[in-house]
């Protein structure tokens, strides 16, 4: 028995490393290497040579017994354990096989004497750490157990589907996974990307609309100045802002239909209407951001009604018009870097004067309110790009303050109680206090939120999110911008695809260089988001395998090659041809009596006419580029 348990051992120690790869590798790698030795000579059949053997069988079949118990996924746990931030366990992602080879877990944070914070009732119910550097004891009085994800039989989904083989060369990734996994798409939507001729310059379609889906700080700005200069050249229309309401959108609607009807009615050709929409909702209105289940199912019936110009399968056998829409996500950590630079850290750092004195949430500026650093934010805002695309994921959270202030008689408070949360266990509270006109501002506890804002995602949130991924037509990463932008440029015909970078901070971006306490905080509020980002890139080079692999990368990588600077910018992909028209203030040019451009790709006279991305509250009106008046938008990419 024992030389038989002393033979099995080995077997069973490599068993547990394949099975526990992502979890506890360097154990594993420990036992088979200790086994090994235990069987060979001179250990092999002495008595310390079986105890070390019996001892790894012992441990290995426990660690798979529990790892059994635990999830039915090994390779994944709850990174948030070790930050103290109570956290679901990331989902399977089901699409991906094998597992990945190293695990999406942050570094350990090592929880110095006096930096520990104290555990709050979050809004639904979950316990909540209130300090990046974590919490001294498990709420609940134990490790909670990991539950148990619903797998995802791919073949019961119902469509046409295509095995893809993996793209060739893959030059931003080097994780091997993603080109080994068997994750399939629809055959339909491959199709067009198949039929790319690269060596024929992009035409514009006869009728088409396309819509983008711009996610906060993921490369929608530079995706925007390209979508103007189309419209400054007349070959699309781009008339809503992001932020637009229910009944623009409805309107917008009723005049493509009816455009694309009688395009489609006279035999196609030239004249149907192409429109651009980019939705992102946050400002002026959040109409399209929280309602885009609506926007995607009316998209949807746009495509049932005109079909597909580019698989011929138009209704009834007429024009068909190319109906698209598109996403890109961007890697978490940097996507959280550049939302905090951008959208947080003016407010973190914002003075608190004498104006503020006597309001509360969410009027205050300051660490008290909007917490010290990125990772006493970060760790109350989670997985943005999931919740964001999503919707009803209570998006405004992600910008306002954590905390609640008041104002108090500074004579009844100093420095030590100021921050009446944390001021018996964090030194360093003295920097929240603000003292003004003999009143003194503190933080009285976390925010909550309101009964119906449920911003943790779930498993169900999980599964709504795959199936709206699998409806966009194009999807990609911003780390391989290039790369995307050549998919939508020639999936839906954008002949001037030549950028100039737009919103590139200067922030620090190497991961290396930031405290563990903030890289840990970060991953354990990403879970699901690099779960999505891992699915997006996994489309994308699915897409790009499609539209001819190593031979589509050439012709990105000879895009790129043309980039040029002039003027301080670098276009990428060169200079392109100077815009026919720009975009002008309406009461300017009227003023001048200077006429109107319309476009046959316009659904109406106006097309575009608001410019309020760019701060400007007064109605333009598009021109010819020799009109002498001064540029509002559509001007952005001529040198």
């Amino acid at each position: 028995m024992v030389a038989a348990l002393l033979e099995a051992a080995p077997a069973l120690c490599e068993l547990c490393g394949i099975l526990l790869e992502c979890v506890t590798p360097a154990a594993c790698d420990c036992c088979v290497n200790c086994a090994a030795v235990a069987m060979e000579p001179p250990l092999r059949g002495r008595g310390c040579g079986r105890r070390v053997a019996l001892v790894c069988f012992a441990a290995t079949a426990g660690a798979m017994l529990v790892a059994t118990a635990a999830s039915a996924r090994l390779g994944y746990f709850d990174p948030a354990a070790t930050v103290g931030i109570v956290e679901p366990v990331n989902p399977p992602v089901v699409w991906q096989a094998p597992p990945r080879k190293r695990p999406l877990e942050p570094r350990p944070v090592a929880v110095l004497p006096g930096e520990v914070g104290r555990w709050t009732t979050g809004a639904d119910g979950a316990a909540v750490c209130d300090f990046p550097s974590g919490c001294t004891d498990d709420p609940s009085g134990g490790a909670k157990e990991a539950k148990e994800a619903p797998v995802d039989d791919a073949a019961s989904r119902s469509g046409s589907k295509a095995d893809i083989a993996p793209p060739a060369d893959d030059p931003d990734d080097d994780d091997a996974a993603d080109d080994d996994d068997d994750a399939t798409m629809d055959a339909a939507k491959l199709a067009p990307f198949a039929g790319f001729n690269l060596n024929e310059p992009v035409e514009p379609p006869g009728c088409a609309l396309h819509l983008y889906r711009h996610l906060s700080k993921t490369g929608g700005t530079t995706l925007r100045f390209i979508f103007d200069k189309q419209t400054a050249m007349g070959d699309w229309e781009f008339p809503l802002i992001y932020g637009f309401k229910a009944n623009e959108w409805d309107a917008l609607l009723s005049r493509w239909r009816a455009k694309a009807r009688a395009w489609r009615d006279g035999g196609g050709g030239a004249g149907g209407p192409r429109t651009l929409v980019e939705v992102r909702g946050n400002w002026p209105d959040n109409w399209p951001a929280e309602h885009f289940r609506v926007v995607m199912d009316d998209v949807a019936e746009l495509r049932r009604e005109f079909g597909s110009a580019t698989s011929a399968s138009a209704p009834d056998g007429l024009a068909a018009c190319e109906v698209t829409t598109s996403l890109l996500l961007r890697e978490p950590f940097a996507q959280y870097l550049s939302f905090y630079e951008y959208y947080i850290r003016k407010q973190q750092e914002g003075e608190v004067r004498a104006e503020h004195v006597g309001k509360g949430w969410p009027d205050v500026p300051g660490k008290a309110a909007w917490g010290r650093d990125i990772g006493e934010w970060a760790a109350r805002v989670h997985d943005m790009q999931t919740r964001e695309l999503l919707g009803d994921k209570c998006t405004g959270q992600m910008r306002q303050p954590g905390y609640d202030v008041e104002w108090v008689d500074a004579s009844a408070v100093d420095a030590k109680t100021v921050d009446a949360e944390v001021a018996s266990s964090d030194p360093a509270v003295a920097e929240l206090a603000v003292k003004i006109d003999g009143k003194a501002l503190r933080r009285v506890g976390v925010h909550p939120q309101a009964p119906e804002c449920h911003a943790k995602v779930t498993d169900d949130d999980w599964t709504r999110f795959e199936k709206l991924i699998d409806e966009f037509d194009v999807v990609g990463v911003t780390e391989r911008f290039d790369e995307f932008l050549t998919l939508l440029a020639r999936r839906i015909g954008l002949a001037h695809p030549e950028y100039v970078r737009s919103n590139a901070g200067k922030h620090e971006r190497d991961r290396g260089k930031m405290s563990a306490k903030v890289t840990a905080v970060i991953d354990a509020a990403t879970t699901m988001d690099r779960a999505a980002h891992e699915l997006a890139k996994t489309v994308q080079s699915r897409l790009v395998a499609a539209a001819g692999g190593d031979a589509f990368v050439r012709h990105v990588k000879k895009f790129v090659a043309q980039s040029e600077e002039r003027g301080g910018r670098v276009f990428v992909g060169g200079v392109p041809a100077r815009s026919p028209y720009k975009w002008v203030r309406e009461s300017e040019a009227k003023a001048a009596g200077t006429t109107r451009v319309t476009p046959a790709a316009f659904t109406d006279e106006a097309g575009g006419g608001q410019a309020i991305a760019y701060i400007v509250m007064d109605p333009v009106m598009l021109v010819d580029a020799s009109a002498p008046h001064q540029c509002v938008k559509g001007c952005n990419l001529d040198a």
